[in-house]
């Protein structure tokens, strides 16, 4: 199960990191009270930690000489021969109370399946295990590996796992020969254009990161792009804009028409800062959809803008089970597996009463 409380999952962190040999056989650890700060936990919470790690029988307290890492017991060591998956999440930061909720998401996904399919899943941040990680599964510390976003830095040990035979999955990340689980972009497209056009807008503008070399980004504009023309919008491609505020504003200037813009998460700052100069509110003035969720604008906070996500969740279980797939010797999927995302709805998806134009005179040119 997931745990809840925080002195649970520093125990799990630590835990993990003996197991994983971040945290070697005979390994000094640092003073409870030190090691409560490097863990931004209370020395109560990391004492209560500490306890149940030593009642596995994994560290060992001598008098005058500090805590330290100790072989585990019979008992343990079977505890460890059940299979574990490693999920490596680039931002992740040890403790899920912490945690971004779009990593969370993910981990519990991840873990509710795990529970039902017999494994245990350990997250790591990428950057401090990946190197060891050949070495882990020969071992026989992991059953398999989860990688999240995995950039091309990290291609090289993707290759040596792989080609050692470990059962690899990649999430939102393609390589050949190897499973992905993707949310299915083009469906999430095709559903805010036809909501947004439900509700009577026809003029949409796409704000998306500049990476339109990227297949993914490429695909998904191209989706928007067709279900404009669907809606009788000529010269749909003049509706996309990669960039920031500057290109933002000449798109809208361009085409005072736009009652609704579709934004990736990470070009919302953008936007809303175009938004925010010009006096156009959400959703009075215009209709906003953000793909992906930020702390700022998520499903939880009282926004007026509405949004289209990724269900983590169930591309955790999703990874799970391709995994498990694998480890059965059950062929590769022909294709990447899609995961159906997630629109949320709010009362800023609506008809705007006043659709103020950016083409007026006292518009600042840049």
């Amino acid at each position: 199960m997931v745990p809840r409380l925080k002195k649970d999952q520093v125990y799990q962190q630590v835990r993990q990191s003996i197991l994983s040999g971040e945290y070697p056989v005979g390994m000094k650890l640092p003073r409870e009270m030190d090691f409560a700060k490097q863990c931004n936990v209370s020395f109560i919470t990391m004492r209560a930690a500490l306890k149940r790690l030593e009642e596995d029988g994994l560290i060992v307290r001598i008098r005058s000489k500090g805590t330290f890492v100790r072989e585990p017991d019979e008992e343990q060591s079977q505890i460890m021969d059940k299979p574990r998956i490693a999920l490596l999440i680039r931002e992740y930061k040890g403790l899920l109370a912490e945690e971004h909720f779009f990593n969370r998401d993910l981990i519990f996904g991840a873990v509710k399946q795990g529970y039902e399919d017999g494994f245990e899943i350990e997250p790591y941040r990428t950057e401090n295990i990946f190197q060891r990680l050949p070495e882990l599964c020969r071992n026989r510390r992991f059953a398999g590996v989860i990688w999240d976003r995995p950039g091309s830095e990290y291609h090289s040990t993707i290759r040596e796992l792989k080609s050692e035979g470990v059962p690899l999955v990649l999430i939102n990340r393609q390589m050949d020969g190897l499973p992905s689980v993707y949310c299915d972009y083009p469906d999430a497209v095709r559903q805010v254009v036809r909501h947004l056009r439900s509700i009577g807008h026809k003029y949409i503008l796409m704000i998306d990161m500049p990476h339109t070399q990227v297949d993914v980004f490429r695909e998904r504009q191209e989706v928007f792009c067709e279900q404009l023309r669907f809606s009788g919008v000529e010269k749909a491609n003049e509706y996309v804009v990669s960039g920031e505020c500057p290109e933002i504003e000449a798109a809208i200037r361009k085409h005072p028409e736009i009652s609704a813009v579709f934004v990736s998460y990470n070009m919302v700052g953008w936007l809303k800062e175009c938004l925010d100069k010009h006096h156009i509110s959400v959703p009075e003035d215009m209709s906003v959809v953000q793909w992906g969720e930020i702390a700022e604008f998520n499903r939880e906070s009282p926004t007026p803008y509405s949004i289209m996500t990724e269900p983590r969740d169930m591309v955790g279980s999703m990874a799970v089970k391709e995994i498990k797939r694998a480890l059965n010797s059950l062929p590769l999927p022909a294709k990447p597996l899609m995961a159906e995302g997630e629109l949320i709805a709010r009362r800023g998806c609506a008809l705007p009463r006043n659709i103020k134009s950016l083409t007026v005179d006292n518009v600042l040119a840049y």
